[in-house]
């Protein structure tokens, strides 16, 4: 069923139109591109090139820049109009010249709500997700690819495993930020509190190791490192340990982070 065999179904259906109070298609408008910003990776511009992306949309550059300048944005656009790519460039720009950025999607995964979180971005392919052709599994071959799907392996198996990640998604009181008033550290933490337990995420946003970084948690327990952005197998630089050892905690955690790095915790 393509998109437009889709849409009539959709109005022809008596229990969907009965939610729908008005229907209306907007008239196609061109397209407003910009140029690939200069000290853009050449690497990246030869990939997106060769996938027929010669330039980028308007609000792509926007979001590439504001980036690259450190500021935060919010890309408000139409659906399939290059949403994915306006944050997965910064990162994989990021990546190319630092393979320890990563902790962009733990923070993703963390935060409540859903991302634009499609096929392919589990092993970092370079062009937009099109449902018309398969993925490019055969960037698989390049270690940075290898690493990053390896990563995402992890970070999903702990999602599944880990309630606290979703149960209590829609409950305010579920979530709070240990950390967030440090901006001049490059650094955040968050909590989220399950039925079962409560995970939480630390992250070093900045180039510089973060050391002595100090969190008050909301109560005691055993806490387990759940995973880490820096672990050797993810193409950083910290070794993992051999198995997952539950510490008792008296409510406070202090942390030394890498650069570019986040770690991820679950407490019961």
């Amino acid at each position: 069923m393509n998109t437009e065999q889709l849409l009539t179904y959709l109005r022809n259906d008596p229990a969907f139109a009965a939610n729908v109070t008005h229907w209306e298609v907007l008239p196609a408008r061109p397209a407003q591109y910009a140029d690939y910003p200069e000290g853009f990776d050449g690497r990246l511009r030869e990939v997106l090139t060769g996938r027929g992306v010669r330039q980028l949309y308007s609000h792509q550059r926007r979001a590439l820049d504001l980036a690259a300048a450190g500021k935060d944005f919010v890309v408000v656009t139409p659906t399939a109009s290059g949403k994915t790519m306006c944050y997965n460039l910064p990162v994989l720009c990021e990546v190319l010249k630092n393979s320890e950025a990563r902790a962009l999607y733990l923070y993703m995964a963390i935060h409540p709500g859903k991302m634009l979180d499609f096929m392919g971005n589990e092993f970092a392919q370079l062009r937009e997700f099109d449902e018309s052709r398969e993925q490019d599994w055969m960037v698989l071959e390049y270690p940075n690819h290898d690493d990053f799907h390896r990563y995402r392996k992890a970070l999903n198996e702990a999602y599944c495993k880990n309630e606290a990640f979703w149960s209590r998604e829609y409950d305010p009181a579920a979530f709070q930020w240990l950390d967030c008033a440090h901006p001049e550290l490059d650094a955040c933490a968050i909590w989220r509190e399950g039925n079962e337990g409560a995970v939480l995420a630390a992250f070093n946003f900045g180039d510089t190791e973060l050391a002595d970084y100090a969190l008050t948690l909301p109560r005691t327990g055993k806490l387990t490192l759940l995973l880490d952005t820096d672990w050797q197998c993810f193409g950083g630089k910290t070794e993992k340990p051999k198995r997952a050892a539950a510490k008792a905690c008296d409510g406070t955690l202090t942390l030394t982070l890498p650069p570019y790095s986040g770690r991820l915790y679950k407490l019961v």
